[in-house]
């Protein structure tokens, strides 16, 4: 077994909501086709995943954007607050800004593409 299968063998998990999770085929018992990609899902909020398990090469990253972002959602969320005719606040106060994800699909090679019928249609919330 590789050990790059091996650091992701460790947060493979099929529920999302475990903080840090990698999975292939997310609708495989749900979908009429196996999805071709691979997926590595990360809890950023309300409560951080633990950061060891957000793998290494990206950890630095992750962290960084999820700080980033949360300037960037305060900042839009106080001018759309004010937009709307009420207090910078608001929309801060009502917790617009708690639940964060990250998200990345892989989508790896595939030896016979004529035994895949491709990916499944999806919307991202």
């Amino acid at each position: 077994m590789s050990s790059r299968w091996r650091r992701r063998q460790k947060i493979y998990r099929r529920e999302m909501g475990t903080g840090v999770s990698f999975f292939s085929n997310i609708d495989l018992f749900h979908s009429k086709a196996a999805s071709w990609r691979d997926m590595l899902h990360i809890g950023l909020g309300p409560k951080l995943a633990n950061v060891e398990e957000i793998p290494k090469v990206c950890r630095n990253e992750v962290l960084e954007w999820n700080q980033q972002v949360q300037r960037l959602g305060s900042l839009l969320l106080g001018l759309l607050s004010e937009g709307l005719g009420l207090s910078a606040g608001k929309l801060q106060e009502l917790k617009c800004l708690k639940t964060r994800v990250m998200v990345g699909h892989y989508y790896p090679y595939c030896p016979q593409p004529n035994m895949t019928v491709g990916l499944t249609s999806h919307t991202d919330p």
